[in-house]
C-alpha cells in the first residue's frame, strides 16, 4: 500500500502532538503501521498505543524511509507535482493537477491576437496556455467547445464572422475543465462567453452550470431534419440532467430547453458541423 494524502497528514499531525500516545487510525493506516512498524506500538482493536519512546523511534524510522519530507510539517496544500517530488516519491499526491492551471486554445485563422499573442498558427493547430498568461490580455469574447473534434474542426461552423472568430477553448471531460472554470471564474465581467455544447439536457444542463456563460450557440431553426439526427438512447441515459432542467428558468434558451424536454431529443454538435446548421448567439 501507497500511503495517500489524507493519510500522511494524519500521520503528521499525531507526530507533532507530543502529548499523543493512543491513536485510533483508519483501517487502512492501521494495517500499513502494523506491517511497517509493528514492532513500535501495541494494537487494541482499533487503537495504536504508544511510549514516548516508541513514538520518538517511529518518527526517526519514518523520516529514514522518506528523508526528503518533513513529517512535522506535513503536505501542505497549494502544491503541483514538481514541488511534491522534493519531498516524496508519489508525484501525483500533489493537490495541483497538470490542467489545473491550463487550458486549450485556439482560433479559427490560427491568429492568437485576441489573446494577446503576435502569432500565426498553422491551420487548425491549438495551444495549451497558461491561464495567467490569458488573463494578463483577457479576450473580449470566448466560446467554450464541449467536444474536441468539433473544436479541431470549427472552420465548418456556419456561424457569423463575429462568432467564428472568437477565441476558441476546448472544455475538457472531468478533471480536464479544471483550468476552463479557473479561467471563466477570474475573467473580467465585460466578456462575453458563448457555450457550444449538444443540445440534448446533459449539453443545456453544462452551458447552465459553467460559470460567467452569458450566451450559447443554438440552431437557427429547430427543423425536422434535426430531430432525424436525435439519439433516442442517448437521451434516454440522461434522466438527472432532464431533472435538473426541469428545475431551472432558462430564459432566452427557454425554447430550446422545452423543444428539447417535449421531443425527447439528444443531438450531438458534430451533426450541426456535417449538415452546416445555421447556428447563433442567444443570450442566457
Amino acid at each position: 500500500m501507497e500511503l495517500n494524502r489524507r493519510d500522511i497528514n494524519t500521520l503528521s499531525r499525531f507526530l507533532q502532538d507530543q502529548e499523543c500516545l493512543q491513536k485510533r487510525f483508519g483501517s487502512a493506516l492501521t494495517q500499513w503501521l502494523v506491517d511497517n512498524y509493528g514492532d513500535l506500538f501495541r494494537q487494541q482493536g482499533q487503537i495504536c498505543s504508544f511510549s514516548s519512546e516508541q513514538k520518538r523511534r517511529l518518527r526517526d524510522e519514518l523520516q529514514k524511509d522518506y528523508p526528503r519530507f518533513d513529517w512535522l510539517q506535513g503536505l501542505e496544500t497549494g502544491l503541483e507535482r514538481l514541488a511534491v517530488t522534493a519531498r516524496l516519491n508519489q508525484e501525483k499526491l500533489a493537490d495541483i493537477r497538470p490542467d489545473d492551471d491550463f487550458v486549450l486554445v485556439r482560433q479559427r485563422d490560427g491568429l492568437m491576437h485576441t489573446c494577446g499573442l503576435d502569432l500565426q498558427l498553422p491551420p487548425q493547430s491549438s495551444l495549451r496556455l497558461p491561464v495567467e498568461l490569458l488573463l494578463q490580455t483577457p479576450p473580449k469574447q470566448i466560446l467554450v467547445v464541449e467536444n474536441l473534434d468539433v473544436f479541431d474542426h470549427w472552420q465548418r461552423a456556419c456561424v457569423a464572422d463575429d462568432i467564428a472568430d472568437s477565441l476558441l477553448v476546448y472544455r475538457g471531460h472531468n478533471r480536464l475543465n479544471s483550468g476552463l472554470k479557473k479561467l471563466l471564474t477570474q475573467l473580467p465581467s465585460h466578456t462575453q462567453v458563448i457555450m457550444f455544447s449538444d443540445l440534448d439536457p446533459k449539453g443545456l444542463e453544462i452551458a447552465i452550470s459553467l460559470p460567467m456563460v452569458t450566451h450559447m450557440l443554438l440552431p437557427a431553426n429547430r427543423c425536422e431534419q434535426l430531430i432525424m439526427r436525435s439519439s433516442p438512447g442517448v437521451f434516454k441515459k440522461q434522466g438527472k440532467a432532464c431533472a435538473f432542467l426541469r428545475r431551472q428558468l432558462t430564459n432566452g434558451w427557454q425554447p430550446w430547453t422545452d423543444w428539447v424536454l417535449s421531443g425527447r431529443l439528444a443531438i450531438m454538435q458534430q451533426h450541426f458541423l456535417q449538415m452546416g446548421t445555421e447556428l447563433i448567439s442567444v443570450p442566457r
